[in-house]
């Protein structure tokens, strides 16, 4: 089982949590800013998760949902996609 971490305002974690929970997977949802997500948000819910003593026996992150457009119809942009992978390939 994995984690996925979306917006707050992700598609995927307001209506279709359930499909996503049905497969065995749980959504966590990270601040969005008109819709995107800051790298800095998603590692700080990676550090949490492997600070906390019990870590062993919960669901592990995993994934990342970005959807294009938002919901706020904010685009993503290649350059800000590819800098926040490499920010999130550190973690």
């Amino acid at each position: 089982m994995k984690v996925l971490s979306a917006a707050v305002t992700g598609h995927v974690a307001t209506h279709e949590a359930g499909a996503i929970e049905y497969t065995g997977h749980k959504v966590l949802t990270v601040p969005q800013y008109l819709g995107k997500l800051k790298a800095s948000d998603v590692k700080e819910l990676v550090d949490t998760f492997y600070n906390d003593a019990n870590h062993e026996h919960m669901v592990f992150p995993g994934m990342v949902y970005i959807s294009h457009p938002t919901e706020y119809g904010t685009l993503l942009y290649k350059r800000r996609i590819k800098r926040n992978l490499r920010c999130m390939s550190c973690l």
